[in-house]
């Protein structure tokens, strides 16, 4: 009779805190990234800045509110894009510690011999089993 048992680890869920922090710093990097950089400007993801550029035809200050509006845009590029790479890392992270954490538990293979076989019952089989095949 043979029993198969699998190791008895306490789960982890160290994988879990690593997925959804990486997922949720993505989905802030993306919310963040489609937020204007003021009321006459774009954001990162759309970076058209038409009504300050409009603004500044009118004013006759050539450059004036839209390149406010490219420098605004241009300091939010490095933080989002950042945040949203660290979100993937930790979020593959994530992946990667689960992946490893499973194939770390290997199975144990428990071998249960029938009552009515003891050691030199099992010895004396094993003997004969090497005779026999010591013939051919």
């Amino acid at each position: 009779m043979t029993q198969f048992q699998t190791q008895s680890t306490k789960s982890s869920s160290g994988w879990r805190l690593l997925v959804v922090a990486g997922s949720t710093m993505v989905i802030v990097g993306f919310i963040i990234g489609f937020q204007t950089a003021g009321s006459m400007c774009g954001s990162i993801f759309n970076p058209v800045s038409r009504p300050a550029e409009i603004y500044d035809t009118l004013v006759g200050s050539y450059g004036g509110a839209a390149q406010d509006c490219r420098n605004s845009i241009a300091s939010m590029v490095v933080p989002t894009w950042g945040l949203i790479f660290l979100g993937i890392i930790v979020l593959l992270a994530g992946i990667v510690v689960r992946a490893i954490g499973q194939s770390s538990q290997t199975p144990l293979v428990t071998v249960q011999t029938p009552p009515e076989l003891n050691d030199n019952a099992l010895v004396q089989i094993l003997k004969s089993a090497n005779n026999t095949t010591s013939k051919f």
